[in-house]
């Protein structure tokens, strides 16, 4: 009976031994979990948000010209194509009615009378060169720029008013709305340089 109390006593104590080794560890908080998984989840939406947004494709793509009439000639004249509308700078009607009125001071912006598609058809002689796209968001920006163009105002015509001196004015104004890159801008600068010389050679060859 001596030996029996200290023999149960040791299996009490391997008993409860056996049982703390066999309980399973205490559960992580669920809170914890979510925390984790909600950093992971918005960290990934992040990179695709700005992933997406850093590729997305315009919605809404314009033809951006430049249309020469007389090209080479004392009465050159240049206009911007937007899509299938024609702007330039030319002079007040009432002056155009009645040259005999006195010279105005500068030229005012008007959309021409053909569309450019009308306008490829009929004026054969017409240059036409292409300068890229502007990028909108959306069909009813054309119609902003396209007023927003024509509101301009023009500076005197010899104090860098003329009609190349306009298409610029519209196309910086563009560029500061992000409508187009700067491709577009020196891509026309270009051509208001190499315009600006070949006019400047004939009227010299006209003195």
């Amino acid at each position: 009976m001596q030996t029996s109390a200290p023999l149960s006593t040791l299996l009490l104590i391997f008993v409860w031994i056996l049982s703390i080794l066999a309980s399973p560890l205490p559960p992580i908080d669920d809170s914890t979990q979510v925390s984790r998984s909600y950093r992971r989840a918005d960290s990934q939406a992040h990179r695709r948000i700005e992933t997406d947004d850093a590729h997305a494709k315009p919605k809404y793509q314009i033809k951006l010209e430049i249309a020469i009439s007389l090209k080479g000639t004392i009465k050159e004249h240049s206009f911007l194509v937007i899509g299938n509308t024609i702007l330039h700078a030319e002079w007040p009607d009432d002056y155009l009615d009645d040259p005999e009125l006195p010279t105005p001071v500068a030229l005012v912006p008007k959309v021409y009378k053909l569309t450019a598609e009308k306008a490829r058809v009929k004026k054969k002689k017409w240059d036409w060169i292409s300068i890229g796209e502007a990028s909108l968001d959306n069909e009813n920006d054309e119609e902003i720029i396209i007023k927003s163009a024509l509101a301009i105002k023009m500076p005197a015509r010899k104090s860098n008013g003329g009609c190349r001196d306009f298409i610029k004015m519209v196309l910086g104004m563009l560029h500061e709305r992000g409508y187009v890159d700067e491709s577009v801008v020196k891509g026309y600068g270009e051509i208001y340089e190499e315009r600006a010389r070949a006019l400047q050679e004939i009227m010299s060859e006209s003195d």
